[in-house]
């Protein structure tokens, strides 16, 4: 199960996260407790997961073999390079008991546009924040996603996070005390945004249960709400209603079709390959673009090769449409039965064939 923390702020550029936009971030700083005194081998990163009873953390950028956590030496110094993530969260660290936390935040200097981590990081007892989940839908992925933010000390109307992965829908997250907004989600769904303030000198505090309503994308074996069509490359998609693909099973790729950015390096080629399908003439395939770029960046823009918008019929919804609104994701390739039932969500295209080719038995 997945808890995640997630938030934004402006960084500069890096290749380390594909498609996105990263920055390198300086680390020499001192970790300490409330009382100065230097704290050894306090771990922090910005995506955590509590597995086989204990919290590993990681981190979400980088280059492949270097996502460990950044870790203080036995004077509490804290160095090395942080490769801040596109959606800018901050560090979280904890002490190795878990009983002392901090968020730390890098810091832009505007003259050379560089990024650092320096001074002290003052650790402060934590609070357990719990809470339950409860929801109707036993989730296709099964994750529950809880997304806290936490204000910015040098902007405090900008609100900042950290992924967290659970494994129970009973979920405690160490935080430290202070004010939070926080929006607990199941799947593809999520409940509205709360705030709570996790307050000092508590070792706890109850969030209470928190009702989790699913979306489409969860219900497997439900018919998907139909599509409204704006335009479209294929001319006849105008004409085309999702109801209108029923007799056969359906494959269809929500993403931003169109772009050289569209759905990773592996997709397309995938896709592609199912035009030789020996069974392509039963089944129906459909790409539901999902980009939210103008018409004149999508004139712009110019697709990675193989150019599967030519090969399959593409629905480009109207401008009030919008995917995770109506589906619970704007990146999904998803299965249909003959009858316009969901039979499988994910985000691979051999799982979506495999299937497919289920149904074809």
């Amino acid at each position: 199960m997945l808890l995640e923390l997630t938030a934004a702020l402006l960084a500069a550029s890096s290749p380390l996260c594909p498609s996105q936009t990263t920055v390198e971030v300086r680390v020499d700083a001192r970790v300490v407790d409330q009382n100065g005194k230097p704290v050894a081998n306090v771990e922090f990163a910005d995506s955590w997961a509590w597995s086989e009873g204990r919290w590993r953390g990681s981190m979400s950028c980088g280059a492949p073999g270097s996502r460990q956590p950044l870790r203080s030496d036995e004077q509490g110094r804290l160095r090395g390079v942080w490769v801040e993530s596109p959606f800018s969260e901050p560090l979280l660290g904890y002490s190795p008991d878990r009983r002392l936390v901090a968020f730390a935040f890098s810091k832009g200097d505007p003259t050379t546009h560089l990024y650092s981590l320096r001074g002290d990081v003052v650790l402060a007892p934590a609070v357990d924040v719990v809470g339950r989940l409860r929801t109707t839908v036993e989730s296709p992925r099964g994750e529950l996603k809880v997304t806290v933010l936490r204000p910015h000390p040098d902007w405090p109307a900008a609100q900042r996070g950290v992924t967290l992965r659970l494994e129970a829908p009973n979920f405690c997250l160490p935080l430290p005390a202070g004010t939070y907004q926080v929006r607990i989600g199941y799947g593809f769904g999520s409940a509205p945004w709360r705030t709570f303030i996790a307050p000092a000198g508590r070792a706890e505090f109850d969030l209470g249960p928190v009702t989790v309503p699913p979306k489409p994308f969860d219900l497997l074996g439900e018919v998907l709400p139909d599509w409204s069509v704006g335009s479209s490359g294929d001319p006849r998609a105008d004409q085309i209603s999702l109801a209108k693909f029923r007799g056969k099973p359906l494959l269809m790729a929500f993403d931003e079709w169109g772009g050289p950015l569209t759905a990773g390096t592996s997709v397309r080629p995938a896709m592609a390959a199912l035009t030789s399908h020996p069974r392509r003439s039963e089944f129906g395939i459909a790409l539901y673009d999902t980009s939210m770029r103008t018409p004149e960046q999508k004139a712009a823009a110019v697709p990675d090769a193989p150019v599967v918008e030519r090969l399959f019929t593409l629905v480009e919804p109207s401008p009030h449409s919008d995917a995770n609104e109506l589906y619970g994701s704007r990146w999904a390739i998803v299965v249909l039965d003959a009858d316009g039932r969901l039979v499988h969500c994910g985000r691979a295209v051999p799982d979506a064939v495999a299937a497919l080719e289920r149904l074809l038995r």
